[in-house]
């Protein structure tokens, strides 16, 4: 499970917060990665998120979510706490054919280019930097999003942690106050921009 922290913002990329993740956070350079994903809506429930991403089917559910605010109040948001499940497949046309093609259902497509970068959680709640694809125990993954949907472009701010299900908030809101410490002033990062992709996707297509 993961306990994702995230927020959506109209318009292109600002350069501060692309610089903030680029140069300011620590780590090894980052490499920026372009994919689409499609995603297929169940109306009502933004709990659930069904998605095909590279050769992958990807289900999740939100088993709890809460208010979140940082010591100084000018973050807040809230963490939805995820369970996943993910199916690999060989042939294209195996879940192409199902899902993508000659499909029922509302569905929708999302061009990303993604910048991330990873810490290992050690001692004393120390951030370590590393590899985006290593995996650790206890971690946190943090990215800076384009997004592109029907022709529009937004932008992602999110936190995804990685731990014991009894320390994994605590992870999260010290990474949190940590790495945003030097993010820009603005956008101001409420809770009224805070939630998961599913209910950002139901918003995209104008279902509540």
């Amino acid at each position: 499970m993961t306990l994702e922290l995230r927020w959506f913002f109209p318009g292109a990329l600002p350069n501060a917060p692309r610089r903030w993740i680029d140069v300011v956070l620590p780590g090894p350079p980052v490499v920026p990665a372009a994919r689409s994903d499609l995603y297929l809506v169940a109306s009502g429930r933004d709990d659930v998120g069904l998605k095909l991403r590279e050769r992958k089917l990807e289900l999740k559910l939100r088993r709890r979510s809460a208010a979140f605010a940082g010591r100084n109040g000018s973050v807040s948001g809230v963490p939805e706490l995820w369970e996943k499940w993910m199916w690999s497949y060989d042939r294209e046309t195996d879940v192409d054919r199902g899902f993508a093609r000659q499909a029922r259902g509302l569905r929708l497509a999302v061009r990303k280019i993604r910048r991330r970068r990873k810490y290992e959680v050690r001692r004393g709640f120390a951030l370590h930097p590393i590899d985006v694809e290593h995996e650790a125990e206890r971690a946190v993954l943090v990215e800076v999003t384009d997004l592109v949907v029907l022709g529009r472009r937004f932008w992602t701010l999110g936190f995804d942690a990685i731990g014991p299900d009894r320390n994994v908030d605590t992870i999260l809101a010290r990474a949190v106050e940590k790495l945003l410490a030097a993010f820009p002033r603005t956008p101001r990062l409420s809770s009224g921009r805070s939630f998961g992709y599913p209910d950002w996707v139901m918003r995209r297509l104008g279902k509540p």
